[in-house]
């Protein structure tokens, strides 16, 4: 807020009919309102956050976020771990300033999308006429990310009679919700 002098003189032209002088008074400015917004950000399960960005409205006279100081606070209780959701980024004050302005503050989302997650079945074979049968240990696996594991995976063939082994499918149980994965079966 800023206080300045005014002083205001009247003249009408014709001074013998009424008496001219000057008034003071004050004028207070007050500063107007910006609004800082927290821009949406994503990230893929197991990764770091990445750096998050503001947006502006509410500035006067043409002025832009060129007469900030300093940076507002944006953050978020996501870590590498966080499973999928969308977290919220607050956004506040942090060291963000300026001299015709205050601001107020709206948050943003944070979304943990899936890692990718290949599951390829292991090579076969079979005698003609029978079943293929599976243990469920014939696959290998790549995107795991450290501290997460598979607790199944269902392997299946159609057919006991083709003489050829028919495309081996896999699916995926993981002891984290297998929601943090896009799991992309692969069958060799």
């Amino acid at each position: 807020m800023e206080t300045s002098a005014v002083t205001t003189s009247f003249t009408d032209g014709i001074t013998t009919n009424l008496s001219v002088g000057t008034l003071a008074g004050g004028q207070t400015v007050n500063k107007a309102m910006v609004t800082v917004t927290a821009n949406p950000a994503s990230k893929t399960y197991g990764s770091i956050n990445p750096g998050f960005s503001a947006s502006y409205a509410g500035f006067q006279n043409g002025e832009t976020s060129s007469v900030l100081s300093g940076s507002p606070s944006l953050t978020t209780t996501a870590t590498t771990a966080a499973l999928l959701a969308v977290t919220t980024i607050a956004a506040a004050t942090g060291t963000l300033s300026a001299l015709n302005y205050t601001f107020s503050f709206v948050n943003g989302t944070l979304t943990v999308n899936p890692a990718p997650l290949t599951i390829t079945a292991a090579n076969a074979s079979k005698t003609y006429g029978l079943t293929l049968s599976f243990a469920g240990t014939e696959f290998v696996s790549s995107g795991l990310l450290t501290g997460d594991s598979i607790a199944s995976v269902a392997l299946t063939s159609a057919g006991s009679g083709a003489i050829a082994l028919r495309a081996v499918t896999a699916s995926c149980r993981a002891a984290r919700p297998a929601q943090d994965w896009a799991i992309t079966p692969s069958p060799t």
